[in-house]
């Protein structure tokens, strides 16, 4: 694959691609995916959950195929929108735009001054003779229509393999589609992606994830997640991960860019991914070390990359894009950026942007990313619903604790996790994708209003950033939180160990829930302290946490009990009533222990 080339305008910057290798290395399903995610391919019909049935092994006819083209430019909403003058008489009231638009662009010719053709299957040739003319060559001039195989194999966008006679199906028009895009225009180092996020076809984000360009803010930094690459340096030695240290080495190492927050990613070794690049102790100074960790949420693991040169990039600390990464023989640290050192070659061996999709919240304050599997077991409605969900949790625990963390939040469900989740401190919540998958199986499918536990876990534990006063015990305080989330909603949320129960649990069904591990007076555990708290609230009411909330006093002195304590003084001052005086001896006695848990 080919290096990275220097801008073509303010916000993009195209990655050209071999695309001889790009054809062979995607399936025809990751192609129609991919293609999907982009807007510019769509199925024959989809499941009733709504994942999208491509008919891959179908032939296509002529009439399919020119409006399979018309899509990949971009141009639907425009050819449906015009009023087209053909010859053909063959042509169904439904191909008639696509067919006119084609034609009066100069991308299709008919069998005949009459006839088109429509309901004849397409060749490969035919095909490819329609791709070529949208890249701006010509079958009078720049080859013949007959023998365009020859001619698409010359320029790298096919390599071969329809030169013998064979059928041609949906399938091969989706790998020539996505190989299609990564390839640069007649004439021009501008390729076919390019061209359709210049003219707003396309989002820069989404073909950057695809591999197909990389988009920049005005600052120059880029955006490589969703793809897998090699970083070389100056002396031709590739980065690599030797356990928790980073290496220099004589073989192509693959790093995996996964979404972080805003535009950075997380770069992780792509044989190893529930670990990631890590600024050791967060600390960011010159010469500190950097190195490979478990994924902790913290800005220490967020990067972006900068072009430093034409063809050279840096790899920065998001926060404190003044440091990049520097590596020698005896490991990796941070030094100033524009250090020759901190240079680096920036090679693309592989996308997963067809691996996943991305659901954002009605009120766009939550992106969902996980997998396409996930579309067998719920439909894309029920997906959407819960992302939407999500939102009205997130704004609900803003609510009852006055403050709202971030503006934007992530969910990404998309690798390997050390743990099932957890939250970070820049907005981003990592979920394995395993474990997602089995709790959607499991869990979803049957209970039609639940949230998701865990997820509803990890998005309370947003409002503890930034060691908020009331901290006393970050676990009991996101089931708390968790529990104000069901009772207000009259939601379902059930935790893994209690899927094969056959009950809702909605709303204060969250008490026997929390329950589970029997009372506080007989064993302390984060949700004893948890059910006991809830009967709490459903005795006074949530407007007393609101105010406490509110009006948390610095507590940096105070022990976790101490703290506890001035948590339950503060309920009983907004409610007028005597929470303490709600705790028997014993359960007061294992709160008490609130430190130990």
């Amino acid at each position: 694959m080919k290096k990275l080339l220097c801008p073509l305008f303010a916000l993009l910057i195209v990655l050209s691609l071999s695309t001889a290798a790009f054809a062979a290395d995607y399936s025809a399903e990751e192609s129609a995916n991919a293609l999907y995610e982009l807007g510019l391919f769509q199925g024959t019909g989809e499941t009733a959950n709504g994942k999208p049935i491509y008919s891959l092994d179908a032939a296509p006819t002529r009439a399919q195929a020119v409006t399979m083209l018309v899509r990949l430019l971009g141009k639907e909403a425009e050819a449906k929108a015009g009023t087209w003058t053909v010859p053909f008489s063959d042509l169904a009231d439904w191909a008639r735009p696509y067919v006119g638009y084609a034609y009066a662009n100069g991308l299709t010719n008919g069998l005949s001054a009459e006839r088109f053709g429509s309901d004849d299957k397409v060749t490969a040739n035919q095909y490819l003779t329609f791709i070529l003319r949208a890249l701006g060559y010509s079958s009078e001039r720049d080859f013949q229509w007959d023998k365009a195989n020859a001619f698409s194999d010359s320029l790298g966008l096919t390599h071969g393999e329809y030169r013998a006679s064979r059928s041609f199906t949906r399938g091969d028009t989706a790998r020539i589609s996505y190989a299609a895009l990564a390839q640069a225009r007649k004439d021009s180092s501008e390729t076919l992606a390019a061209q359709l996020v210049r003219q707003g076809a396309v989002k820069a984000k989404t073909a950057a994830e695809c591999g197909l360009v990389l988009a920049a803010d005005s600052g120059g930094f880029l955006n490589i997640a969703g793809s897998r690459y090699t970083l070389q340096n100056a002396d031709g030695k590739y980065l690599a991960a030797s356990g928790d240290a980073l290496t220099l080495s004589d073989k192509p190492f693959a790093w995996y860019a996964l979404p972080a927050a805003g535009d950075s990613f997380t770069l992780r070794p792509d044989n190893k991914r529930a670990y990631m690049l890590d600024v050791s102790n967060a600390w960011f100074e010159e010469g500190n070390r950097v190195g490979i960790c478990d994924g902790t949420g913290h800005d220490a693991q967020h990067w972006k990359l900068y072009q430093s040169g034409k063809d050279t990039w840096q790899l920065v600390c998001s926060l404190h894009p003044e440091l990049a990464l520097s590596a020698s023989s005896g490991g990796a640290a941070l030094q100033k950026r524009g250090n020759a050192g901190t240079n680096w070659q920036l090679t693309l061996v592989g996308t997963e942007r067809d691996n996943y999709m991305e659901i954002e919240g009605r009120s766009d304050v939550i992106t969902m990313r996980l997998e396409h599997r996930v579309l067998d077991v719920l439909s894309r409605a029920r997906l959407q619903k819960w992302v939407n969900d999500l939102e009205t949790a997130y704004a609900d625990y803003a609510e009852l604790t006055g403050w709202t963390p971030y503006r934007h939040v992530y969910l990404n469900m998309l690798a390997p996790e050390t743990n099932w989740g957890y939250a970070g401190k820049d907005g981003v919540i990592q979920i394995d994708a395993d474990d997602i998958y089995e709790d959607l199986s499991l869990n979803f499918a049957r209970r039609k209003n639940d949230w998701n536990f865990g997820l509803l876990h990890e998005l309370s534990h947003l409002f503890e950033a930034d060691s908020r006063p009331w901290d006393f015990h970050a676990e009991v305080l996101a089931d708390y939180k968790l529990a104000y989330v069901m009772t207000k909603n009259n939601c379902a949320a059930v935790p893994a160990d209690w899927y094969n129960d056959k009950k809702e649990y909605t709303g204060w069904d969250v008490i026997d829930v929390y329950r589970g591990d029997g009372p506080l007076k007989d064993t302390l555990t984060i949700f004893s302290l948890c059910g006991k708290l809830s009967e709490v609230m459903k005795e006074i009411g949530w407007d007393a946490a609101k105010q406490t909330f509110r009006s948390y006093p610095d507590t940096t002195n105070l022990t976790p009990e101490e703290n506890f304590t001035l948590f339950i003084s503060l309920l009983s001052q907004y409610s007028g009533k005597d929470v303490r005086a709600m705790f028997t001896d014993a359960e007061w006695a294992n709160a008490m222990k609130v430190g130990s848990l």
